[in-house]
Formats: structure tokens, C-alpha cells, sequence
């Protein structure tokens, strides 16, 4: 059996056990449980599903030699003779080999996306169709895998040594700061209407832009994006502005704006690369990886989530002086109720988490208020 039929042959048992495998959990889990309980298990369960699907099909790649069987087409193509250098040729491989790889990756994600969509609909009440979850990954996580092939050709051109490592912190930068114009664009998010806008005049200052998001993305509720001396985004849940009060809006955006205020994107940016950058710079230069690094990374994974989750407590400190504290809990209620916020997590799971559970981030607004 040839290269290109033993890597299809990957492919199919690899799209197929995601699915049949998601979907057998899934079918266990919805006999289980009920409402917000099944609506936070399915998401653990994409969550998973999402981890075994990448470290099998990183795993399965090597086994099956995935990169020859690109370099190969690539040469069958005749790719080879039109580049012409060698340095040329050897970008434009790892290119293809990144977006093949990522094109094999987003297919298994998309099987268990599609595997727990039926049952996504019950838990979580709202009109969840196959067609938008394909649409929805397609546009997010192809545009992601095109991204990066696009920057693995560039970087691999550059200089081996410093001269790479700063394209490599070059294009990141780069990427974060056009972040919001992306978003708009993959979450198919719309201008806020006049009548939104009005709501949150008050706590939207004019340098922020305001963007309102899909509801069947389920992204959450509102996040923040984009950072000096780019422009700087808030995307809002189209629901939050139907199932909180108009002071649970303001207070929602408040929260938003604090991260900008804050610049709360640049410092978990500098977090995550702080961690980055030396592992980068390891490989770069062909220095070993000691044996104990793997376990500097559970601290290291720790402290930026225990940053991440600073940020959110100091945004919504921001956000009670702001519009008052009571106007925050009344809309994380909301939330929950209506699941657009999901609750419950274990201790070990919520040391890992970029976000407070919802119960610890009232207590601390409802102090706040004391």
C-alpha cells in the first residue's frame, strides 16, 4: 500500500473513532444527567476529546510518516523544480506539512464537535444545527491552521538563531494586535446596534470598540481582545443583552473594558511567552531538554493560570466601582441561569482554570459591596 493510501487510511480511523467514540459518551452521559449538569459535562467531554484527537493524530503522523508522504506530493507536483533553492523548497514543505497536519487535526475536532451537537441542544436550550458547527470550526479553526502554515513558510526563511526566534516573537505580536479585526471576522461578530450602544455609553469609552457575537458560538459571554498600539475590542454574547438587566450589561462591558484599562491582554501575552520563549530557544539551537522540564511545566502552567484568574478578580473590582457589585452577581446569575455560564468544577481542575469559578467570584463582589 502506497504513502498516500496508508495516511487516508489514518485519516478515516482516526475521524471515525473520534466520532463513534464521542458520541458513545456522550449517549451515557445524557442518560446520566440533565440541564446545566450535562451541559458542563459535554463540555469537559469536547474538551478531552479535543486532547486525545491531537496527541493521536501527532502520535499517528510519526507512525504513518505523514511528512514524507507531503514532501512526496509536493514533488509528484512538481513544486520542487518551480522553487528552485533549497531553502525555498524546505519552507515550503514545512508549510505543507503543517497545514496537512492541521487539516487532519480540524477534521478529528470536528468530529467531536459534531458527535455531542444533538445532545448540546437538549442541555443547553438553544438552536445548535450541524451545518453552523461546521461552518463555525471550519471559519475559526481553518483560518488558524492557514495562519500558521503561513508562518511557519515565513519563519523557516528567515536566519536560524536570534534572527528567528525574534520573527517568531515578531509574528506573535503581530497576530495579537490584529486579533480583534480576525475575530470580527471568524465569529461573524455585527456592530453593536444604537439602541446597545445607548445601554453602555456610560462605561464604553470611544477608543473601544464594540462588537456583538452569535450566540450559538458559545464562546461565552463577553471577552476582551486587542492591545495598544492596536485597537481594542469587546465582544459581547448577543444573549447578554437579552437575559440581563441593562445594569448587568453596563456591568458586563465594564468588566470588558477593565481588561483594557488594566492592559490585562499584553500581561497574559507576556505570561504565556515567558514560558514559551526558552523552549523555543532550546530547539532553536539544538540544546537538550533536560528530563525535569517536564515537570517545571505543571508550576509554570499553574502560575499563568493563577495570573489569568488575577486578571478576571481585578476586572471585576473594576467593573463593581464602576456600576456597583450588585449589578455583576445579578448578571452572573443571569447567566448561569440561562447557561450561558456553566458552574461546577473540582479543585484540581479549577487550579488549572484561566477563570475563577463563578461562586468564588461572587464572594469576593459580594465583600466588595460590604
Amino acid at each position: 500500500m502506497s504513502g498516500y493510501w496508508v495516511v487516508l487510511a489514518f485519516v478515516v480511523a482516526c475521524w471515525s473513532a473520534a466520532y463513534l467514540g464521542t458520541r458513545a459518551v456522550a449517549r451515557w452521559l445524557d442518560e446520566a444527567l440533565d440541564g446545566p449538569e450535562l451541559a458542563g459535562a459535554l463540555r469537559g467531554l469536547r474538551r478531552v476529546g479535543y486532547a486525545v484527537v491531537t496527541a493521536a493524530v501527532l502520535a499517528g503522523w510519526r507512525v504513518v510518516d505523514g511528512d514524507a508522504v507531503v514532501a512526496d506530493a509536493l514533488t509528484a507536483a512538481g513544486t520542487t523544480a518551480v522553487l528552485g533553492s533549497a531553502s525555498t523548497v524546505a519552507s515550503v514543505r514545512a508549510a505543507a506539512v503543517v497545514v496537512a497536519l492541521g487539516g487532519v487535526w480540524l477534521g478529528g475536532v470536528l468530529a467531536v464537535a459534531l458527535a455531542t451537537v444533538s445532545y448540546r441542544r437538549r442541555a443547553r436550550e438553544y438552536d445548535l444545527t450541524h451545518r453552523f458547527v461546521v461552518r463555525w470550526l471550519l471559519s475559526r479553526g481553518g483560518g488558524s491552521v492557514a495562519v500558521v502554515g503561513v508562518a511557519v513558510l515565513v519563519v523557516s526563511t528567515v536566519p536560524p538563531g536570534v534572527p528567528r526566534l525574534a520573527a517568531v516573537l515578531a509574528l506573535a505580536a503581530g497576530t495579537m494586535l490584529v486579533l480583534p479585526y480576525t475575530l470580527a471576522v471568524a465569529l461573524r461578530a455585527r456592530p453593536a446596534t444604537s439602541a446597545e450602544r445607548r445601554v453602555v455609553a456610560d462605561v464604553l469609552p470611544d477608543d473601544v470598540t464594540l462588537r456583538v457575537v452569535d450566540d450559538r458560538t458559545r464562546i461565552g459571554p463577553a471577552f476582551a481582545a486587542g492591545t495598544p498600539p492596536g485597537p481594542e475590542y469587546v465582544f459581547v454574547t448577543a444573549a447578554v443583552f437579552d437575559v440581563c438587566t441593562d445594569a448587568g450589561v453596563r456591568a458586563v462591558v465594564a468588566h470588558e473594558v477593565a481588561h483594557h484599562r488594566h492592559r490585562h491582554v499584553a500581561v497574559r501575552f507576556g505570561a504565556v511567552v515567558a514560558g514559551v520563549l526558552p523552549v523555543l530557544a532550546a530547539v532553536e539551537f539544538g540544546l537538550d531538554l533536560p528530563a525535569w522540564g517536564v515537570l517545571v511545566s505543571v508550576p509554570y502552567v499553574l502560575a499563568v493560570a493563577w495570573v489569568f484568574r488575577r486578571t478576571e478578580f481585578t476586572a471585576d473590582a473594576a467593573a463593581a466601582r464602576a456600576v456597583g457589585a450588585d449589578a455583576l452577581v445579578a448578571a452572573f446569575d443571569a447567566l448561569v441561569e440561562q447557561r450561558l455560564v456553566l458552574t461546577g468544577t473540582t479543585r484540581m481542575t479549577s487550579l488549572f482554570a484561566v477563570h475563577p469559578t463563578i461562586e468564588a467570584r461572587k464572594r469576593r463582589l459580594v465583600a466588595f459591596s460590604r
